[in-house]
Order: C-alpha cells, then sequence, then structure tokens
C-alpha cells in the first residue's frame, strides 16, 4: 500500500490595494464626519436664531398689547377711538413729544368741548394765522409750553 503524500500549498494574498481602499474609505468617513459637524453647527445656529426671532416676536406682540392697552384707556378717557389716539401718538412722537405731554395737552383742550371737534377748531384756527409767534401762542396757551411748541407743524396744517 502506498503511503499518501502529503500535498502542500503556500497561498500569498496582495492585501496593498485592499488596505489602499481602507484607507480611502477613512479618509471620505472622516470628511463625512466634517461635514456632519458643519451641518450639526449649522443646525445650531438655526434653531438659536428662531428661537431669538420667536422671543422677539413675542417681546413685540407683549409691546403692541400694552400699547394698545394704553391707546384704548386714553381714548377713553378723552373721548377718542383708540385709531385717533394711535394717529395723534403717532404725530407727537414725530414732533419729538411723549405721550404724556401729549395727553396733558389734549385733557386740557378736551375741557372746552369734543375733543375731535376742538383739535379740529384749533387747527383751522391756526392754518388761519399770518405768523409763527400767533401759532406758538396759540399752541402753548393750549397745550402749555412744552408740548404747544412741538405740536405748532402738526396743527399749523390744519384739519384732514
Amino acid at each position: 500500500m502506498a503511503k499518501p503524500k502529503t500535498l502542500m500549498a503556500r497561498v500569498g494574498l496582495d492585501t496593498e490595494e485592499f488596505e489602499t481602499g481602507l484607507r480611502r474609505m477613512d479618509r471620505e468617513l472622516r470628511k463625512l464626519g466634517d461635514m456632519g459637524k458643519i451641518a450639526s453647527d449649522a443646525i445650531k445656529l438655526f434653531a438659536a436664531s428662531t428661537a431669538a426671532a420667536a422671543a422677539a416676536t413675542a417681546a413685540l406682540t407683549v409691546k403692541g398689547a400694552s400699547l394698545q392697552a394704553t391707546f384704548d384707556d386714553l381714548g377713553q378717557r378723552l373721548g377718542l377711538t383708540t385709531g385717533a389716539v394711535a394717529e395723534l401718538s403717532h404725530a407727537a412722537r414725530m414732533s419729538g413729544l411723549e405721550l404724556n405731554d401729549l395727553e396733558q395737552g389734549l385733557t386740557k383742550l378736551a375741557k372746552q368741548g369734543p375733543l375731535e371737534q376742538e383739535l379740529e377748531k384749533l387747527a383751522e384756527r391756526m392754518a388761519q394765522m399770518d405768523t409763527h409767534a400767533e401759532r406758538a401762542r396759540l399752541a402753548i396757551a393750549v397745550f402749555g409750553e412744552r408740548a404747544g411748541a412741538r405740536l405748532i407743524p402738526m396743527l399749523a396744517g390744519g384739519a384732514a
């Protein structure tokens, strides 16, 4: 009986191409990780911006509601609509006058009669005056020194 012979083979692997592929894949994954960080940072920035915008919107809403309530309250005390108070307030602010100063002058004028009618009469009288000095005297007499002087440009245009 014959003895079996041992067959031996050497198998070699060329892993260089495989290792190169692994290194390339590692580089690409690192790039993706960097892009993921950039995307994550962008999302965080967007979230912070959105939160800031929401907070600003909430603050404006509260401020607007407060201003609405102030105009409504003043309108009720003076016999004006909220819209009329808002318009007068805007005109006063454009003249550098605070709402409190305007309120004092309007309160004084309202004692003479319905405020809207009195404002129209006053504006008509001022529009017919020839000199700035005459308009100033009338405005100061009605609204007081500070408010009267600052409201002359608004009142001198006549009733709308």
